[in-house]
Order: structure tokens, then sequence, then C-alpha cells
């Protein structure tokens, strides 16, 4: 928060608009809260940057204790556009920071004017360079988040050759903006870590390692207990080698000494780089201690261009590695959350864990791209496991397309009778990753859930998160059916993305009668099926509800909204009193697909409130306004999103928190 912003603060608390004499009654109380004040800054654009760049570099003049920067411990940059001049100059504005995230720099004045790209490259290297040795007056940084390269995660672990600087740094986030290991530093980086002692969880993203590489990784951070390899290559273990080198390689691979620290593995969006079967082995011996296992959306380096020869390649490849999958259910006894989605899970998978009396409370199947989930399905009901599992996700498709698929899915998840929290994917999954499939999936090709069935054969079922699928109910439009049993479900929380809602069903009279218990409410990217074809109207009659959180994202908008502006309206009616029109105007779809490195912001505005922010869309301006102060004659489709409840703790619409 910038001090103009506390001042109007102050103002609006003192019922006066006298910036002047705020200040005034300020200057008495500065060194009271300024520690508070200034304690966790964040900061999105780059105008919002170079505002508190100025303020710190001229409150530095200051002593120590009256300065901005020296009261800082956490800081958060988003979209700052820092020059390197501007993120040397950091390190001496706020030499106590704790936590610090940023998203990398941008190219300097300098360095623009370089006619290749390639020049503008080196040149910011070496501007870079001239500031690295700053860094080192971050003595107590425990946790580091860099995207878009590694300047101070490397310049920081450099400077421990003459100090402690990465003594207490205990959480290392690290994207690199290029694969090259020419340039990127990575060998540098991977050799300095034995710095950071005391690392507790880890972070790599865009980069190709090595067998020796991961495992100095684990011999420089004894502490390690996370470590999350995101968009990495893991390299064949053989590759390039002669006869000795390979001989060598074999006896260091038999002699893996396990990771007594790790407790939680993730490898996502990644690659095993044609050596599949090498890499599980070395997770069944490297990480018998883990009690998270999560390698998800994995492909296995085969691009190519046509969808049939990608799915075969990947169904085939999915039956070849079963005795390895067996070896990480024998090895891994303390496992608690499991997600092996490139591969299928055979009935002797979880037969192991059974014998070995390991037991899992979060379970992942499916890999939205085959029907290995009917398989997977199979075995989890024939074991132990459905006793125990509380959390489970499923990618459905293309089984639950089906009749008979959808049927087999809602009597699996009927004989698992201690599921509380459940997240139904029904979409192709290939889509995500592959942006050339996008245009064709659609939400027509998804599958339909009927929510009142899926909530009886889940009776303790408290969070429910459905994605793209179809939403109905059983009892068709004329509720009599839905009604007359007077079934009461423990539903707390259910959230919907991308999910088409059936206008002839009673999905919402099934909330209201169904789940007296619900109190969080996410409506993302949903839109209502016409019924004259010509409507799209969003009706939430909750009249007795108490909705602690109620989200409304992108709940209108059209695959059209990706080229062209338009409004959005929604009419919230709070304990049957006067209704209020959010008038949402002048939102954008940002393009590109969800990161798994993205970050959720939220940032506070001059108008008191807190904007959340997704990579998705940004809302740029909000009204709030009466029903005859409104003309909607000439608005796209001329139709609204009706919402009647109780009361409304937190209300979000379209990334847009507006305070009750």
């Amino acid at each position: 928060m910038l001090p103009i912003e506390i001042f109007r603060c102050i103002a609006n608390h003192l019922n006066k608009q006298d910036i002047i004499e705020c200040q005034c009654v300020c200057s008495c109380w500065y060194k009271k809260w300024i520690a508070y004040s200034y304690h966790h800054i964040h900061i999105r654009g780059k105008r919002q940057f170079e505002l508190f760049f100025h303020q710190a570099l001229q409150s530095s003049l200051m002593v120590a204790p009256y300065s901005t920067g020296y009261q800082i411990r956490k800081m958060i940059i988003e979209n700052g556009h820092i020059e390197p001049f501007m993120l040397g100059q950091l390190p001496q504005l706020c030499p106590y920071l704790e936590v610090f995230k940023f998203d990398g720099v941008v190219l300097s004045q300098m360095a623009r004017r370089e006619s290749f790209q390639h020049y503008q490259q080196r040149r910011n290297r070496e501007e870079l360079d001239k500031v690295r040795h700053h860094f080192a007056l971050w003595k107590h940084m425990r946790e580091l988040v860099e995207l878009n390269g590694i300047t101070v995660s490397h310049a920081l672990l450099q400077q421990q050759q003459q100090n402690t600087t990465a003594r207490h740094l205990t959480s290392l986030s690290v994207q690199f903006n290029n694969q090259n290991d020419r340039t990127n530093s990575k060998p540098s980086l991977i050799s300095s870590l034995h710095h950071a002692p005391n690392l507790q969880a880890l972070s790599i993203e865009c980069v190709y390692l090595s067998f020796e590489e991961l495992e100095s990784t684990h011999d420089s951070c004894p502490a390690l207990a996370t470590l999350c390899l995101s968009h990495t290559v893991l390299l064949p273990m053989s590759l390039s080698m002669s006869a000795g080198e390979a001989t060598f390689m074999c006896k260091r691979q038999r002699e893996i000494k396990p990771a007594m620290a790790l407790r939680r593995f993730r490898f996502v969006d990644g690659s095993f780089c044609d050596d599949t079967p090498g890499w599980l082995n070395y997770i069944s011996r490297k990480y018998i201690y883990a009690r998270c296992l999560d390698i998800g959306s994995c492909s296995f380096f085969a691009e190519t261009l046509h969808m049939n020869q990608q799915l075969s390649d990947t169904s085939s490849d999915l039956n070849s590695h079963e005795s390895q999958l067996c070896q990480i259910a024998k090895s891994c006894t303390r496992l608690e959350t499991l997600n092996l989605q490139p591969f299928r899970l055979e009935a002797a998978f979880f037969q192991i864990l059974d014998r070995n009396a390991t037991f899992l409370s979060q379970l992942t199947l499916g890999d939205g791209l085959t029907n290995s989930l009917v398989y997977e399905l199979e075995g989890l009901v024939q074991s132990r496991q459905r006793d125990h599992v509380e959390s489970l996700t499923i990618l459905g498709w293309p089984l639950a397309t089906d009749i008979r698929g959808s049927q087999l899915l809602m009597a699996s998840l009927g004989q698992c009778t201690h599921i509380t929290t459940l997240h139904l994917s029904l979409g192709r999954y290939v889509h995500r990753k592959h942006p050339v499939f996008t245009a064709t999936t659609t939400l027509t090709d998804n599958a339909t859930v009927y929510l009142d069935f899926l909530l009886a054969q889940c009776p303790k079922l408290t969070h429910l998160t459905i994605t793209d699928a179809k939403l109905a109910t059983t009892g068709g439009g004329g509720g009599a059916v839905s009604t007359s049993k007077h079934y009461y479900y423990t539903l707390k929380s259910l959230q919907l993305e991308n999910v088409m809602i059936d206008s002839g069903s009673d999905v919402f009279h099934i909330i209201a009668t169904g789940c007296t218990e619900l109190t969080d409410l996410s409506l993302i990217s949903t839109i209502s099926s016409p019924v004259y074809h010509t409507t799209r109207n969003f009706n939430i009659y909750l009249p007795h509800h108490r909705l602690k959180t109620l989200v409304l994202d992108r709940i209108r908008v059209s695959r059209k909204c990706s080229v062209r502006l338009g409004a959005c309206r929604f009419k919230i009616t709070q304990d049957m009193q006067t209704a209020v029109w959010y008038d949402l105007i002048g939102y954008e779809c940002c393009p590109g697909p969800s990161s798994s490195s993205s970050w959720l912001f939220f940032t506070k505005h001059d108008d008191g409130g807190i904007a959340c922010g997704t990579d998705k869309m940004r809302a740029s301006k909000v009204k709030r306004l009466q029903d005859a102060d409104v003309n909607y004659s000439d608005l796209d489709q001329s139709v609204y999103v009706s919402v009647v409840c109780k009361h409304i703790d937190s209300l979000y619409l379209t990334g847009l928190y507006i305070a009750q």
C-alpha cells in the first residue's frame, strides 16, 4: 500500500477528506504504523512498481527505522517490468527481505538498442552481472520464487562462498528462461545448491535434467522435503556414454540411496525422454519415504502431428510399465497421496498396497485420453483402498460419454464409502496441453453428470468440483420427482468450471432443498443451455443459504469474447431485500493456457476492494447500479444472472471482489 492510499484510508476513518491534515496526523504515528503497513508489499503492474521504486528511493535518505524498504519482509511483484539496474538496487533498498516472488527482468533500454536478439540478451546478461554482487545483502532470505530466469537465485547461492547468505533459505522456486545448458547457468546452479543446506522445498521448471544432476541435488540438500519438476525433461540415464562410463553408471544406479527427508515428489508436464522404465525404477528406489507421489500429464517425448497417432502411441505405452509400477507400490510404503496419470494402475497394483497395509487418502484415476479408467476402477473397488480413500480425482473421458460407462463410474463411486472430496472432470484432457486440438473440443463433447444421483452415491461428500461436463438432474424439469424423497446431502462446497447446466432440470432446486449446509459456491465459465435458443439466463435461487463465498467468473462469456468486448450483468438479492445490479464493463480474456507456476493474487484497490487476478481474465472496471438506472435494451443478448440468497460474506464477480 502506497502512502497516498494510507492517507486516504485514515481520512475515511476520520470522516474528513483533507489529505494535508491527514499527513500531519500520520507524521506523528509514522514510526508506530510503518512497520505494520509495509511488512507485506504486493506490487502489480509496471506503474505500481515504478511508484514504489521511486518512493523507496526517496525514503532511503531517511534514517533506517523510518525508511520504507527497511520494514519490508515479504514482497511480491507481478508484471513489474523490472530492468536490471532496478533489480540490483532492491537489496540495498530492502536489505531485510525474507520472502521475494517476482516474474523476472525485462530488457534494459541499452539492450533494446541492439539490432539482434542474441546481442540484446548478451547485453542484458552483462548488466545483470554488474549488479549481482548486491544480492549478498539478502542474508535473511527464506523463500525465493523467480520466473523467467535464475539471476537472483544463482547470485544468492554463488555468494555463499564468501558469507552465509543462503543459510536461511528454505524454499526455492526457479524457472529457466531457456533450455541451453551453455547459457542458462544450470550446471553452476546445481553445483551451488550445497550452499543452502537447510533447503526444504525446491521447484525447477523448463530445463533438462540428467541422472547425475538429480542425484547431486539430493546430495547437496539432505533436508529436502518437497521436490517439484515442471515442464522438465529427464534425460536417458545412459545417453552418449562410453562402455566404461556406462558400467560406472550402472554401478551407481544400483547404489542409489533413498532420500530420507523427501515427503513430496511432483513431476508435472514433463517427459521421461524414452527411458520411462529406468526413471520409474529410480523413483521406486529413491522416494521410498514419500507420502505424496504426483506424476501428472507427462508426455513420452513423442510429439505427433495427428491425433490418432498420438493416442495410439500413448495407449500402447500405458500397458508396458506394470512391473515398474508394482515396484513403486511395493517400495513406497508410506504413500498417502498418489497420482500416476500417464500410467494404467492394474488390480495387482492395489493388491500390493493392501498387502503392505499402505492405504491412500487421496487418489487420482484416469488419464482423460483412453479407457484405462475402467481397469483402474475395477482394481480400486476390489481392494481395501475403497474404504480409505477420502479425496478422489477422476478424469472420466471417454468412459463417461456412454450410458454403460457412466453407470459403471457411478456404481464405483458408490462403493467408495468414505469419499468426502471429489473432483470429476469429464472432458478430453489432451486439449489443455495441445492448443491445436482446442477447436475440436467443446462442451457438447463432454459427458453428463446427474447431480442428485451423484450426491446420493456419495452420502459423505462435502466438497465437489465438476469440470468440463454437462450438469442435469434425474427428475427433469418438473421438480416433483426430485423433491418427493426429501434427500438431504452434506455438501458444503460446490465448484463448477466449464460446465453447461441443463435449463430444463432442477439443478439449483436440488441445491436449495437438499444441500442446506452449502457455504461456498463457484461458477466459472459456466453457461446455461438455452431453452428457446435465445436466452441463457441463470436463476440461482437459494433463499435460505448463508454463503461464505460466491464466485461468478466468466459465467456468460462465449468463445467470441476472446476477440471482442462485452458486458456481464449480475442481479444479487440478499434476504429478499432490494435487488442490486452489478454491471461489469470492459473485460478481456488473456490468451494462453494456465501455468502450473501461476500465482493467485489479491491486490488492494483505491476503492477498498480486493481484486482476485487469474491468468485467464482480468476485469478492468466495475459499477454498482440500481434497477431504475439501467437500460439493457442495447446490451448483448439482454440476459442476466439472478442470485437470491440469505446472506453473502464474500462476493467475487469475474475476478473482482465486491465488498458487502
